[in-house]
């Protein structure tokens, strides 16, 4: 039988309206707000997030392979302090599950 689609099953998630404000909370103290982002991770934009010359933090589909979404997971991120709840880490889970797509597209008709 064929396997369903797990793409499909994922809610539609928008970096911009959804994934950046979570991330802006938690994580752009460090990792973008001003300075030099610590380990190079600079998570204010999905450009900067997915640019070849920083570390490899997203696998799209796969959010197991994407440090953006385990670290937060493992505890490993933020290091102290405030941390995302299981509401806010499910919804960036299902934004790399669903591509890690910029905005949310509108299906046609």
């Amino acid at each position: 039988p064929k396997k369903p689609d797990a793409a499909a099953a994922v809610p539609v998630v928008s970096f911009e309206k959804d994934v950046k404000p979570i991330l802006r909370t938690y994580c752009f103290n460090c990792h973008g707000a001003a300075g030099k982002p610590k380990g190079d991770v600079d998570l204010t934009s999905l450009a900067k997030i997915t640019d070849p010359k920083n570390p490899p933090i997203l696998k799209a589909g796969d959010p197991a392979k994407s440090a953006i979404y385990f670290t937060i997971v493992d505890m490993t991120m933020p290091p102290q302090g405030n941390r995302p709840g299981k509401g806010e880490t499910e919804v960036i889970r299902n934004w790399i599950a669903g591509g890690a797509k910029p905005r949310r597209r509108k299906l046609p008709g």
